[in-house]
């Protein structure tokens, strides 16, 4: 399984959950990293899988990390590779046909503003449009991705949505309390907060616009904000929280470990990304038994089901109605939320749906 880095993010997190999955199951996982460490990399370890490092140097140093990938599947053998995101699906597709092993590409995002991360960023996902009929079989985590290439795919896809680890992700009211006392916040204080990384694709601006507007109904609501990002761009929100004078009320947590714990201490979990796909922090906060409020991208809408309210992306306004809304939602609906994502989104699922797409890609099946 191949990913960019093992820094936390939802695909190395559904990454490392399937490889733990599909080991629990027999089969010898490796994850391979185009960057040393990461957050993520003693998880990965201690699970007991096997972790190599591409060791790339720069953005740019493609060619380098192509020639140690390919050295890499000469020497271990693998029978099949699974990349995740343009970069590692292109230099993985290469090496896969130089080495005639078969290959998944994982699609993990829609709506995505290609040109978000600049010239780099739009020339890796047009090139990943362009070759999507290449790799023997696509994976998508959600139908609004697969949607964006349907026309150019001809070979075999599979939609297989995130799965989230009822291990860790469950209803406790304990711990909630204790998230609440560590960082002060009183048992009668609203808390609202989005688990998101600090990327404008997840747009933490209308999140704090939106909540803004909150204060004016809940003036003793609190805020969260976990998630790490650009030194550049965290600076420039904790300034827009500032000037909005939500400082004092909003309580930045940056790469946070315990997210079971922040979800059942939250009385709303938001998320209003420009974009994605099947993201972990709803499946998340279901789980938890969390009310979720979300734009309506990628396949969001579809997770939420009626157990959460949807609003339009870049809309501070329709944000806060729907936050404002679910402060009013009963806690006895909690049970309902964790049951869902129980019966829809268990990570079992989407490991055995992944095992039976890799196996017969190689004549397990």
């Amino acid at each position: 399984m191949i990913v960019r880095t093992l820094a936390k993010g939802g695909a190395q997190v559904q990454c490392i959950a399937l490889a733990r999955g599909l080991a629990a199951r027999g089969h010898d996982v490796s994850i391979v990293s185009f960057y040393d460490g990461g957050a993520l990399s003693a998880d990965a370890q201690a699970a007991g899988l096997r972790v190599w490092s591409l060791k790339k140097r720069s953005r740019w140093d493609l060619w380098g990390s192509w020639q140690r990938l390919n050295d890499l599947i000469r020497r271990q053998q693998f029978d099949v590779l699974y990349s995740f995101l343009p970069m590692e699906n292109l230099v993985g597709l290469l090496a896969a046909r130089l080495r005639h092993v078969p290959i998944v590409w994982g699609l993990r995002a829609a709506d995505v503003d290609k040109w978000q991360h600049g010239v780099a960023s739009w020339l890796l996902y047009t090139l990943q449009s362009w070759f999507i009929g290449c790799p023997d079989a696509l994976i998508s985590n959600s139908h609004a991705a697969m949607r964006e290439f349907a026309r150019r795919r001809r070979r075999v896809s599979y939609v297989i949505p995130n799965g989230v680890d009822l291990n860790r992700f469950h209803i406790d009211v304990g711990a909630g309390r204790r998230f609440r006392k560590v960082h002060d916040i009183g048992a009668d204080e609203p808390l609202v907060g989005i688990v998101a990384r600090l990327d404008p694709m997840k747009d933490h601006r209308t999140f704090l616009l939106a909540m803004a507007i909150v204060r004016t109904e809940h003036p003793r609501a609190r805020y969260v904000i976990a998630g790490k990002g650009t030194p550049s761009y965290t600076s420039e929100m904790q300034s827009l929280a500032k000037s909005l004078q939500l400082d004092g009320q909003t309580l930045w947590l940056g790469e946070y470990a315990d997210t079971p714990a922040l979800f059942n201490a939250l009385n709303v979990s938001v998320l209003c990304s420009k974009g994605e796909g099947s993201p972990n922090a709803l499946t998340e906060a279901l789980a938890c038994g969390r009310s979720t409020v979300a734009t309506d991208v990628g396949d969001c809408a579809m997770i939420i089901g009626h157990h959460g309210r949807v609003v339009r992306k870049g809309d501070p306004k329709g944000l806060a109605e729907a936050v404002v809304a679910a402060l009013g939602d009963p806690e006895s609906c909690a049970e309902e939320r964790h049951e869902f994502a129980c019966s829809h989104y268990a990570i079992d699922v989407a490991v055995q749906k992944t095992e039976a797409v890799l196996a017969g890609l190689v004549g397990l099946t």
